[in-house]
Formats: structure tokens, C-alpha cells, sequence
């Protein structure tokens, strides 16, 4: 059985958290959310191969995740690019999961799986009652919200649980039955999703093949043994991953400039470090021994006061602490404002601008300075396009 797992959309609803980075390898606590999935599927008996079907704005993102991936799993794991490149032209999850039959000339039984749901128990249950069926499957519980009834497949079933009808976001639902995007479908449904497309199956939502699959062949439901997240919504995503807080301090606008872009790839809270005074450009002569920052940054006592008004400090789980590089390291403010809030246990990672001075010593300083927050590797932005630095952002989570 292969395990076909699409991943090829632009999760436009999630922008701009999504605009530059696919929605399946958002992290999730240490793992992300295809690897959730990945985890369970990868340890059945049956499943011999994932494919994973992205699009060509996300593949090398991709193909780097796959890099450390593939010694992660014991199933090999090849990736299928769809050639789309927006939301405009995409071929849609029918499209996609035809494709990967055709390029990778799928003969056998197919899992197939959206890349963005998060569940509390194993798909095994769903190839265990495809094996009892004989036929295609799908899972189904039951939604009693009506707003959400009408954003869903709904099916009706005959007493032995074959489905009888299968509609994609009713006007007029049939039923409060409905069905998260895992499917199973035989060998001998293959032909028949081969030429779905063509004998009007819509090509977008991977429901209306299995509704399709319900009219010209057989497909059973089983009820959902648990429950299930649809990651949909930045909020829906927040509630999962934690906050995010991008914190800056920029006495010349230059690293606001970075952290604003930061904090739109992360969809992090936006807040500036403000000194209780601000800095003149007399303050910033570096050439100047007497200046305010060369004073400052020769005393490693030196705790500027700020503006101590962030709310709810304790409610982030990742931080990111912009700065511009002072005498190769942070600015003496940035200790100032890590001391007022702690961060004790959260992700703290900080980003830089300089006019060319390194900051690579500030890894190692901040770890020995303040050991009970877990400092993952600084980087500096002098130069970067958004979707490297979404990128970056992910793998410091």
C-alpha cells in the first residue's frame, strides 16, 4: 500500500504565515505537522512507500526537509512536484493524487491523506476496516455545528455503512455525518480515479473523489475512533505551536525594517524594546569614547532602563530578540529587557543587522549569561528575501 499525501496547496486562508513557507511543514512543538502524521503511518505493516505530492513554489523546501527525513523513517519517501506555482493555476487534490499514479505508476492499494490534520489516534483502524470492507474507505464522526455541517463533505449511509451519498459543502446538508480528507481506495479503484477528472469529478477538494468513488464503485465509512485538528486558521495553528513574539531594538529604524518582516512569516506579535530615553545619533558615535553606546558597552553591568509595558510576557513560547550588532555583540539594552521578563524555559532566538561587524560570540554569550532559556542559533539579516527568512524561522522553532 503506498501512502499518497497531498500537500500541494497554498493554505491561503493562513497568509502571510503561509505565503512563503507550506502549510504541512509548519512546526509543532519539536516535530511538524507532516511529521505527526508521518510518525503513525511509517510504523504500519502494510504502508511499503510515501509520496508526497507538494507544488513547484514549495519543493526545494521540501527537498531539504527530506534530507534529514529520510533517516527518520523506515519507509522510503519520494516527493512529487505538480508543477503549480499559486493558488490560481493549482491542479487541485484530485489532480494531484492522479498525477502521482501516473509518474510513479501506482498499481497497488493507496492511503491517501491530507498533509494538515493533527490526530489523537492511528490510521491503522481505517486500513484494518479497509481490509474487512474489501472496498474503498473513509472515516466519518459527526458535526452538530451548522456553519461548520456546510463547510464539509456530508455523507448518508445504508445500515451497513456504505455511503449512499457524498456532497462537498451542501447548500442543503443531508445529514450531520461527515468526513476528514483520509481515504483509502483499492487497487481496482485506480482506473477509475485515472478517469474521474474526465467523467465530471471536480478536481480540487480530495472529497469529491471519494464521493465520486461512492457512485460508480463501492465506499464504506467507519466512525472516527477519536478526534481530529484541521489546521485551517492562523488561530487554529496558534493554539498548537504557542505564541510568537518578535521583539526589537532599533534606535535607527534599520533592524525595524527586519523585524516587521519577521514577524509577518512568523505571524508574531510585533513589539520595540523603547529605551526610557531614547538615543540621539550623538549617543551612537561609535568613534566616540564618551558617547553614551561606547560608554554603555564597556560596562557589562550596564542595564539601560525600557519601557517596560509588554503584556502577557509569559503567554509566548518563541521569542525573537532583534538587535544591531554594537562592538560585536548585543547592545547592553537587550540584557536589560531579557532580565525584566525572564523568558525562563521558552525558545529564544536573536537576529541582527550590522553595517559588516560579525556577532557570532553572541550564541555562546547569551547561553552562559542566561542558562534556563533555550537559545537556539542566532543568525545575521543583512540580506534575505522572505521566503528564506520564513524558511530560517521555521527551523528555529
Amino acid at each position: 500500500m503506498k501512502n499518497v499525501v497531498l500537500a500541494a496547496g497554498y493554505a491561503t486562508r493562513m497568509y502571510p504565515l503561509t505565503e512563503n513557507f507550506p502549510k504541512p511543514l509548519l512546526p509543532v512543538g519539536d516535530s511538524t505537522i507532516l511529521d505527526k502524521m508521518l510518525e503513525d503511518v511509517d510504523a504500519l505493516d502494510e504502508i511499503d512507500e510515501h509520496i508526497i505530492v507538494t507544488n513547484h513554489r514549495f519543493i526545494k523546501i521540501f527537498e531539504d526537509w527530506l534530507v534529514v527525513a529520510s533517516d527518520r523513517y523506515a519507509k522510503p519517501i519520494r516527493l512529487l512536484d505538480d508543477g503549480s506555482t499559486s493558488n490560481d493555476n493549482r491542479i487541485g487534490a484530485v489532480g494531484d493524487l492522479v498525477a502521482a499514479i501516473r509518474e510513479f505508476d501506482i498499481k497497488d492499494d493507496i492511503l491517501v491523506a491530507a498533509a494538515d490534520n493533527l490526530l489523537d489516534f492511528s490510521l491503522a483502524s481505517l486500513v484494518d476496516f479497509f481490509k474487512e470492507k474489501g472496498t474503498a474507505v473513509i472515516f466519518y464522526y459527526d458535526e452538530m455545528d451548522e456553519v461548520r455541517l456546510h463547510r464539509c463533505g456530508v455523507i448518508c449511509m445504508d445500515e451497513n455503512g456504505r455511503v449512499t451519498d457524498m456532497e462537498e459543502k451542501p447548500a442543503e446538508p443531508k445529514s450531520h455525518h461527515v468526513t476528514p480528507p483520509f481515504y483509502i481506495y483499492s487497487a481496482k479503484d485506480i482506473p477509475l480515479i485515472l478517469s474521474a477528472i474526465d467523467n465530471g469529478c471536480q478536481w480540487d477538494a480530495p472529497g469529491n473523489l471519494a464521493g465520486y468513488i461512492s457512485r460508480v464503485a463501492s465506499l464504506h465509512a467507519l466512525r472516527m475512533p477519536g478526534s481530529r485538528l484541521d489546521i485551517g486558521s492562523l488561530d487554529g495553528y496558534r493554539a498548537i505551536s504557542g505564541k510568537t513574539l518578535v521583539a526589537f531594538f532599533s534606535p535607527t529604524g534599520t533592524t525595524a525594517a527586519v523585524a516587521k518582516d519577521l514577524a509577518d512569516v512568523t505571524c508574531g506579535t510585533l513589539y520595540e524594546i523603547k529605551p526610557e530615553v531614547k538615543y540621539t545619533a550623538a549617543d551612537l558615535d561609535w568613534r566616540v569614547k564618551t558617547s553614551r553606546s561606547s560608554v554603555e558597552m564597556k560596562d557589562k553591568n550596564s542595564r539601560p532602563a525600557i519601557v517596560a509595558d509588554l503584556e502577557d510576557a509569559d503567554s509566548y513560547k518563541t521569542i525573537f530578540i532583534g538587535f544591531p550588532v554594537w562592538w560585536y555583540t548585543a547592545p547592553t539594552i537587550i540584557n536589560t529587557f531579557i532580565e525584566t521578563y525572564g523568558f525562563a524555559g521558552k525558545t529564544v532566538i536573536f537576529f541582527a543587522t550590522s553595517g559588516g561587524s560579525d556577532v557570532s560570540g553572541a550564541d555562546k554569550q547569551f547561553a552562559a549569561q542566561y542558562p534556563d532559556i533555550n537559545w537556539k542559533p542566532g543568525k545575521l539579516l543583512n540580506s534575505y528575501d522572505k521566503k528564506s527568512l520564513a524558511v530560517w524561522a521555521a527551523s528555529c522553532k
